[in-house]
């Protein structure tokens, strides 16, 4: 994963449908800890952005 994917969430749908985004930032560690997966900023279609680890999303478009 890398910014400029687009991705969807495995784990959050709002009416049935995944919730898509893009990421604009990786290598985030997750509670001030190193952990693998790493977290990952991502861009929500809806405006807000989090980070979350990288393993609850499914790239569905990579950054040329």
């Amino acid at each position: 994963m890398q910014p400029g994917d687009l991705v969807k969430s495995i784990d959050f749908e709002e009416n049935g449908t995944p919730e898509r985004g893009m990421i604009i930032g990786t290598g985030y560690n997750m509670w001030g800890e190193e952990m693998i997966p790493t977290g990952v900023k991502v861009l929500w279609s809806d405006g807000d952005s989090f980070i979350v680890s990288s393993d609850e999303l499914e790239v569905i478009s990579e950054a040329g």
